[in-house]
């Protein structure tokens, strides 16, 4: 079962991967079907089908033909240093074209949403970058909640550029900005695509750092400061805009809009992907929004005036206050959940906390004393989401010492003010307090990135280095 597992995974061009088993009563035929599962049977050594059968398993291995290899890979070739490039047919806006030379980078799940990346960095259509695609299987038509694939084919996406995991952005100033903008693109994909990422993650989330393929990229203007003025609000504004570099992304356009390709396939169970352990939202692990608890609410951060500038839509409709209160869920009545519940902005935001604490948790600093993670801690932020709100909870009143390594003791205030914003789930606050809008973490997570970066700029421990190693928990003395 594993072999053809690993197989689907090394080979992003087979829709199906075959084994058999024998034994001294039968031959088990096994398939691996991309996308859905494992399919068996049985044949007996005196079946009179068995010699047909074992041929066309042999045949399909040859001439897997359209039914169990993916057409749009033409070519594969054997490489010493990838393992194997492929050149695949792409169909996009200006046409079709044949793309040589890319090898795989990523795999995953090949039983259930079954994503791959390939890469090459060399590689342009009609003058425009493309270095990466990406293939993986999606479910059309299909809504939230919904078990049962009605419809299933693989999309291709194809992008400029390809980068660096979260995790190993080398400075916390980049991983602020880094986490700004990713707020920016979540909020515009959700305002004006309706759109909902759903799983952010560290494997989500690539660095580029310094790309030399461009200074600018193609929709992008300068913005004066009287155009500024006159603005309802810029869709789409960068953090390095707004600490003082002269472009702002007007558009989105991710690589090439390719068309998708494939096949249909039958109905089956499947479960949900929702998040990746560790950085998705706890109301969407838990499915529900998360039981309210004894906490103060925070007011609605001020605005950096840079931000205010660019945005006075945004600082409209969220005004800043001082004005806080204490939550009391003894005063609220019936706090169970009834109804109906969603994936929104607020949860993608979230995983997008749970990001920043796991890089400040695991970063040790270049040329500093090693300083081990608390334990408690580190099992609560890998645990389930009861652990996770926890320790949410505390991180506001009572972070462990331990937490952070000491180099970073002044990123601890942020990350309590962005910890007291989650404590209470905005299914419980007042219809009429703006808290409650959807839009609302997102702009309270900006406004206090972006006031924290500017306030800490050119300070030792934003812009130190740190290992490649990460720090590691404590070891625990069972007394033994």
């Amino acid at each position: 079962m594993s072999y053809l597992h690993y197989l689907l995974l090394a080979r992003p061009d087979l829709y199906v991967a075959q084994g058999f088993l024998s034994s001294s009563d039968n031959v088990k035929f096994l398939f691996g079907i991309g996308g859905e599962g494992i399919r068996e049977f049985d044949v007996e050594w005196n079946d009179p089908d068995l010699n047909k059968l074992l041929y066309a398993f042999i045949y399909r291995l040859y001439e897997p033909g359209e039914r169990f290899a993916d057409p749009s890979y033409t070519e594969t070739k054997p490489d010493k240093e990838t393992t194997a490039t492929y050149t695949i047919k792409i169909t996009y806006q200006g046409g079709t074209k044949e793309c040589p030379g890319f090898y795989p980078v990523y795999a995953r799940n090949p039983f259930t949403t079954r994503t791959h990346v390939l890469s090459n960095p060399n590689f342009k259509v009609e003058g425009n970058d493309l270095t990466v695609l990406k293939d993986q299987f999606c479910r059309v038509e299909r809504r939230f909640a919904e078990l049962r694939i009605l419809n299933e084919c693989k999309y291709r996406l194809g992008l400029g550029e390809s980068g660096s995991t979260f995790a190993s952005i080398p400075t916390l100033s980049k991983v602020l900005e880094t986490l700004f903008d990713v707020l920016e693109v979540l909020r515009y994909l959700r305002l004006h695509r309706k759109v909902l990422h759903r799983d952010i993650s560290s494997g989500n989330v690539l660095y580029v750092e310094n790309s030399s393929k461009r200074s600018l990229p193609p929709n992008t203007v300068s913005v004066s400061p009287a155009e500024e003025a006159e603005t309802n609000g810029l869709p789409l504004c960068y953090a390095k805009y707004l600490l003082g570099l002269r472009y702002v992304y007007i558009e989105v356009e991710i690589g090439l809009s390719l068309t998708m390709v494939g096949r249909s396939s039958n109905p089956l169970e499947t479960s949900m992907l929702l998040g990746t352990p560790l950085f998705i939202a706890r109301a969407v692990e838990r499915g529900g929004p998360v039981p309210p608890v004894f906490a103060r609410v925070p007011g609605i951060p001020n605005s950096p005036d840079r931000y205010a500038d660019a945005h006075p839509d945004r600082v409209k409709n969220f005004s800043s206050s001082n004005k806080e209160f204490i939550f009391n869920p003894k005063e609220t009545g019936d706090n169970e959940f009834h109804g109906m519940w969603r994936h929104e902005l607020e949860h993608d935001a979230e995983s997008v906390f749970w990001l920043l604490l796991y890089w400040a948790v695991v970063a040790q600093p270049e040329n500093t004393p090693k300083e081990k993670i608390d334990t408690e801690s580190w099992a609560a932020l890998n645990g389930d989401h009861g652990s996770r709100t926890r320790l949410i909870s505390n991180l506001p009143r009572h972070m462990s010492p331990n937490l952070l390594h000491s180099f970073y003791d002044l990123l601890r205030p942020l990350i309590k003010d962005l910890a007291a914003i989650l404590i209470i789930d905005s299914h419980w606050l007042p219809a009429s307090d703006p808290r409650r809008d959807r839009y609302y973490i997102t702009e309270a997570f900006q406004r206090s990135i972006l006031d924290f970066v500017i306030k800490n700029r050119g300070e030792k421990f934003m812009e130190h280095p740190v290992e490649k190693m990460f720090r590691k928990p404590r070891s625990i003395d069972w007394g033994l």
